[in-house]
């Protein structure tokens, strides 16, 4: 018997080595690309906001978040954050123009709170119940 023959070349492996070369290659322009769709969008949301703040200071300021929310709470029995959610929709909120509005009602109920602007009661259920304070 004979020395062993070499193990004969598989002719696929350059293209697969290729292949993940290319793959590698891709999966970092991707990462590259995320990176800066980000930086795209982060930009547009400021812009967008230095662009309405320009052309609102033409016209009468709506009330912002905060303001409906003490509007609502004016005079008004204990309510939850969600009664408080719906009491914003029907005086014409675009609820879904926010990313989560829960979180949004509840930062400004917290500091509507401490500052001592309105009642907060939280023995009474789960969840706390809000009331403006009585004049």
């Amino acid at each position: 018997m004979g020395p062993k023959d070499p193990k004969p070349s598989n002719s696929y492996e350059p293209t697969l080595l290729d292949m993940k070369d290319e793959l590698a290659e891709l999966l970092a322009q991707r990462k590259r690309l995320d990176n800066r769709i980000g930086l795209v969008r982060d930009g547009i949301t400021v812009m967008t906001r230095l662009v309405q703040d320009t052309d609102s200071s033409s016209r009468p300021r709506k009330k912002g978040l905060t303001g409906l929310v003490r509007q609502v709470m004016k005079g008004s029995d204990w309510l939850s954050a969600g009664q408080i959610r719906d009491a914003l929709k029907k005086e014409g909120l675009d609820i879904a123009a926010y990313k989560n509005i829960f979180a949004e009602i509840n930062m400004i109920l917290k500091r509507l709170g401490k500052s001592g602007e309105i009642e907060v009661d939280d023995t009474k259920s789960l969840r706390p119940v809000y009331r403006g304070k009585p004049q």
